[in-house]
């Protein structure tokens, strides 16, 4: 990786409180890594769509084992969203929030303004946008101009396992059909508690049995890569 880039990441975290917003993604884990080596204070927090998914929370225990800390853990805030669009679901009440109402409760139960997140201008237009809080010292994106291979080359350097990933750049548990066909083939108990809260994504499989419209994952790529991002 660019040692240019390492420098600028740790440069941005010296001597500081910072928040890390932990998703379990490759990106989350270097900043939280890195904040762990460098800032003054580290606290974590995550964001969960449905609970209890072992995917999941296995990224968030082996984080806490390795690291020595609590990450604490708020209802995600697309969540109500979809509850209130009856997205895969039937409609039904939820409390209106938004990304900062998490974040902030996030800051009030640490202690701390800063929020380090692994955003990078690479990311999409929507997650990149939250770099207009960062003037204002709220938000911190240590890998803000880092690519793809700095990102691998720092995972495989400090034998920090690739997390799974259903393939896309940048993953996580949410509705898009990549996602849950990507339980379903892989992990199907987590497919099957994802369905009590959003039990008509079930129609994704459906149209890929019916249609062969989407991916399938037979999880030897997914196994290779994790053994060559420890080696």
């Amino acid at each position: 990786m660019k040692h240019a880039a390492l420098v600028r990441a740790t440069d941005r975290l010296k001597g500081l409180d910072v928040l890390v917003s932990f998703s379990g993604g490759k990106d989350s884990w270097i900043v939280l890594d890195l904040a762990v080596t460098y800032a003054k204070r580290v606290e974590a927090f995550t964001m969960e769509l449905v609970s209890g998914l072992r995917v999941f929370d296995r990224q968030i225990e082996l984080a806490e084992a390795r690291y020595g800390l609590k990450v604490r853990r708020y209802p995600h805030w697309l969540r109500a969203r979809y509850f209130g669009f009856g997205t895969f679901c039937f409609e039904r009440t939820a409390p209106e929030l938004t990304l900062s109402d998490i974040q902030n409760v996030a800051r009030a139960d640490a202690g701390i303004k800063t929020i380090a997140t692994g955003i990078r201008k690479r990311d999409s237009m929507f997650r990149a946008r939250s770099r207009r809080f960062m003037d204002a010292g709220e938000m911190l994106s240590p890998l803000w101009d880092w690519t793809t291979f700095d990102c691998v080359a720092y995972l495989k350097i400090h034998k920090i396992p690739l997390p799974p990933s259903d393939g896309r750049p940048s993953t996580g548990i949410g509705l898009t059909s990549e996602a849950v066909l990507w339980l379903h083939d892989q992990y199907p108990d987590d497919y099957a508690l994802f369905l009590k809260t959003f039990p008509f994504a079930g129609a994704i499989v459906e149209r890929r049995t019916a249609y062969g419209i989407g991916p399938r994952y037979d999880g030897a790529a997914q196994a290779q890569a994790s053994t060559q991002a420890e080696g």
